[in-house]
């Protein structure tokens, strides 16, 4: 079993900006982690009722 984290920085438009490994979990599967996470969507955070940009950590499990 593998374990890692991915930081992703969500936009106020709810698409991520930008994505990167926090933890790694193995170098093949790093690769399509962070290409799958750039293709994920989340409701915004917000502040005073307007969409904001903020960053999240995913914790990632890989059982083999």
């Amino acid at each position: 079993t593998y374990h890692g984290a991915v930081k992703v920085l969500i936009g106020a438009d709810e698409h991520v900006v930008s994505a990167s490994m926090g933890t790694p979990t193995h170098p093949d599967y790093d690769k399509l982690l962070l290409s799958a996470a750039r293709s994920w969507t989340y409701r915004p955070a917000t502040r005073n009722g307007q969409p904001i940009e903020v960053e999240k950590v995913v914790e990632c499990y890989l059982r083999s």
